[in-house]
């Protein structure tokens, strides 16, 4: 009877379990899924038919009862490589019978991989304070900025979604492989973005200039030329063959410019009245701490100074064509969105290394969640 008594009482004054450090970084980190299941709601909620692009290209592909044509395959889509996205349209309609709310499944673990891997390259900066908090906010607010309510777009319509968000996975994986000197699987990456969409093709200039700030140093890498010249000859060989007979018009660098900037601010304000100084502000402001990263000879600074030229080079070039027609309308595209997305995370990414303070990188990173997550949802046709 004694011993049970002292037992009883032995148990009643152990200490209670507390949640570790680690423990709590988890739980913060776990937010990162509400956007993502958010989202994923909004595509459940929608429609199994397919935006009208998907029947021409699936008509194309399996024209003549080809299970998978591939001169159709290879062939441009309104100027744009799709052969990734289109492999990905077929496997949907064989296995799911083309439904556009399993495709648009896909497309938020697609987004769900961007989070990951922008998660990891902040989670290795941050090795010398290993209880930061830093990390996990950071992939909340990624998720915010990659699940943002504008972009709705992109995962409703899930045919669009498939290319924009194949072609930003495929980037941003290429720049955390090469981040982490895994040159050549970044380069795999990089040629699987060229064919996923046109603004994949960015991802060469921001690879070479994400390796000179790593090495401090230019690198003759014959395989990254080789790669890079093969794709852009492919893609221009093609390009010209449509363009001789519809171009998308003159090109006008500083109206592209401008129309960058507006589109640039969708993620954190897509009226476009109200989110022009903003995105001015982020296109040249965000440049402005790009460059002094790269003056204070920062190695760790590859990868955001690579994500922000993707994510502005990506901008200019879906502005071509556009000029001054970005401040006629209400609104930031939709689509546009994952583009801004990555933009303000490169920023934050930046700044979250310039500062290098615990507190104030918190302080930025709740900030930009509370930015993102303010944002409106958009029209869906």
């Amino acid at each position: 009877m004694r011993a049970s008594r002292y037992s009883s009482r032995a148990i009643m004054n152990e200490p209670k379990p507390t949640i570790s450090p680690l423990g709590r970084r988890d739980v913060v980190a776990l937010l990162a899924l509400l956007p993502a299941a958010a989202m994923l709601r909004n595509v459940w909620r929608g429609s199994d038919m397919q935006y009208q692009d998907y029947w021409l290209m699936h008509d194309r592909l399996t024209e003549g009862g080809a299970l998978l044509d591939l001169g159709a395959l290879f062939t441009l889509n309104n100027e744009h490589p799709v052969v990734v996205p289109q492999l990905l349209y077929r496997l949907g309609a064989l296995v799911a019978d083309g439904s556009n709310r399993w495709l648009g499944t896909l497309v938020v673990l697609i987004a769900a991989g961007q989070v990951v891997a922008l998660w990891f390259v902040v989670q290795r900066q941050s090795h010398r304070t290993p209880t930061s908090f830093v990390p996990a906010l950071f992939a909340v607010s990624a998720s915010a900025f990659l699940f943002s309510r504008h972009g709705v777009w992109n995962f409703m319509a899930s045919m669009s979604g498939t290319a924009w968000l194949t072609a930003n996975l495929l980037v941003v994986l290429a720049i955390t492989l090469t981040a982490t000197e895994r040159d050549r699987a970044a380069l795999v990456c990089g040629v699987g973005a060229s064919l996923s969409y046109a603004t994949g093709l960015m991802v060469w200039p921001a690879l070479l200039i994400g390796r000179i700030v790593r090495e401090r140093r230019l690198i003759v890498d014959p395989w990254f030329i080789a790669l890079a010249t093969a794709t852009y000859a492919w893609y221009f060989l093609l390009a010209d063959a449509v363009n001789s007979q519809s171009g998308p018009g003159e090109f006008q660098p500083i109206e592209s410019l401008n129309s960058a900037a507006v589109f640039g601010a969708a993620a954190v304000e897509p009226v476009i009245l109200r989110g022009a100084p903003i995105g001015f502000l982020g296109l040249y402001g965000g440049a402005f701490i790009m460059g002094h990263l790269i003056w204070r000879r920062r190695a760790a600074a590859a990868p955001w100074v690579a994500l922000y030229l993707y994510a502005s080079l990506s901008l200019v070039l879906m502005s071509y064509g556009r000029g001054g027609a970005a401040f006629l309308a209400e609104y930031s595209p939709s689509r546009f969105t994952s583009l801004s997305s990555l933009l303000w995370i490169s920023i934050l990414g930046g700044l979250v290394l310039l500062i290098d303070d615990g507190r104030l990188s918190t302080g930025l990173c709740i900030l930009a969640i509370i930015l993102a997550a303010r944002v409106g949802g958009a029209e869906v046709e």
